[in-house]
């Protein structure tokens, strides 16, 4: 039984099939029957074993892209007053998620194509597409306030990685710093932090800052003659310096640590530890489906952001706009882990006060690896402010996890 071809649309939809004993089958879209048939048939030949599978095939070959809010099993065939009754219970201008009609894109790297590439899509999943091609890997985005342009690290095979800027949609893509990678905006915008390998041998990085308008490059971590408690790898810091987020393998986890040693905070055992936009706290990766916040002063007052369970519960690379008001992530099924081949999913949820809000929205279907989101937002959109980059990893060689 199929429906009319225009019956299709992009909005939130209430749909019903009803199949009566005597092989009446009828479809009905917001409560209206837009389709009629006689299905001949019984459930002689029912096999316990049958699954019911929703938004796609049992042979994950034929994904649907969109939401479900609800759905309902009924032991006989309702009538059209009884569907109509069903639709008013759950109508579907109320099964709106917060992403509906907010504007906005996120950008994520895929090795969906056999190398690593970025793509674009907005915040409901819809449009899609590359933003980079070719033999060179590209990772590691982060965008500017205003939207119009994207820092990347650009990894030729067998050659240092460099940090390359581009227009928001992929175009004029041109070499900013070279040997350096992981690069996020800082200062308004006016200078770049970024993570250098001195020693390609060694799994030690530095952190580094290049100041638009001069050129210059300015190393900022580990401080020259500090002792750290730690076995310090590459930091994330804040605008002034005084406060860096850190991995390390020994003692391993996330730490807090000031610019002049006097603050060493172990904050716990996860990692992917950040800077959040407004650079009063930092945040991060506790464990596989917990992502926590706690004071990037000293480390303290972990509080749970975001605490998964179920098939899509390991979760990893959070990212918050700089409103404060979206986190964006990857995971994977709980019994996969590896960060460079699992089956990592890109999900959005909205946040009230540090809290996820709702279901998230899962935005890709692919089977290889989507990962290190990140997100823009309008100036104008309720919330947005002036706040800070938008938040992310404190550098990926520190934050294998």
């Amino acid at each position: 039984l199929d429906t009319p071809a225009d019956a299709v649309t992009t909005d939130w939809t209430h749909v019903a099939y009803t199949h009566g004993r005597d092989g009446d089958t009828r479809i009905y879209i917001n409560g209206n029957q837009v389709a009629r048939a006689s299905v001949p048939g019984d459930l002689a030949n029912w096999d316990e074993g049958f699954r019911l599978g929703v938004g796609n095939e049992m042979t994950s070959d034929r994904p649907w892209l969109g939401t479900i809010r609800s759905a309902s099993l009924f032991s006989r065939a309702l009538t059209a007053t009884e569907v109509i009754a069903d639709m008013r219970q759950n109508p579907p201008e109320q099964a709106l998620p917060p992403t509906a009609n907010a504007p906005g894109w996120i950008v994520w790297e895929s090795n969906r194509t056999g190398s690593w590439q970025l793509y674009k899509t907005d915040l409901q999943g819809h449009s899609q597409h590359p933003l980079t091609s070719g033999p060179d890997g590209a990772t590691d985005a982060d965008i500017s306030a205003d939207g119009a342009t994207i820092l990347y690290t650009r990894t030729p095979a067998g050659k240092p990685p460099s940090v390359w800027i581009m227009q928001s949609d992929g175009t004029e893509a041109r070499q900013l710093i070279a040997e350096a990678s992981e690069p996020e905006w800082r200062r308004g915008d006016t200078a770049i932090q970024f993570v250098r390998q001195p020693n390609r041998g060694k799994k030690q990085w530095q952190t580094w800052e290049f100041d638009i308008a001069s050129g210059k490059e300015t190393c900022l971590f580990p401080v020259p003659n500090v002792s750290y408690k730690p076995e310090t790898w590459s930091g994330i810091g804040n605008d002034d310096g005084s406060r860096f987020v850190i991995w390390s393998p020994n003692p391993r986890g996330t730490w807090v640590l000031s610019a002049d040693g006097s603050v060493q905070a172990h904050v716990h055992s996860g990692c992917e530890g950040q800077i959040s936009p407004d650079q009063h706290y930092g945040f991060g990766v506790k464990a596989p489906g917990t992502f926590v916040r706690f004071n990037l002063s000293d480390g303290g007052k972990m509080v749970p952001i975001l605490q998964l369970s179920g098939s899509w519960s390991h979760s990893y690379f959070p990212c918050i706009s700089r409103d404060g008001h979206w986190l964006v992530y990857g995971a994977c099924p709980p019994d996969q882990h590896d960060h460079d081949t699992s089956d990592y999913e890109i999900f959005l949820v909205g946040l009230d006060d540090w809290k996820a809000v709702g279901d998230p929205l899962r935005l890709t279907f692919n089977k290889r690896t989507d990962r290190w989101p990140v997100i823009f937002t309008p100036k104008g959109t309720p919330g947005q402010n002036d706040a800070g980059p938008t938040a992310r990893r404190a550098g990926q060689a520190n934050t294998r996890g």
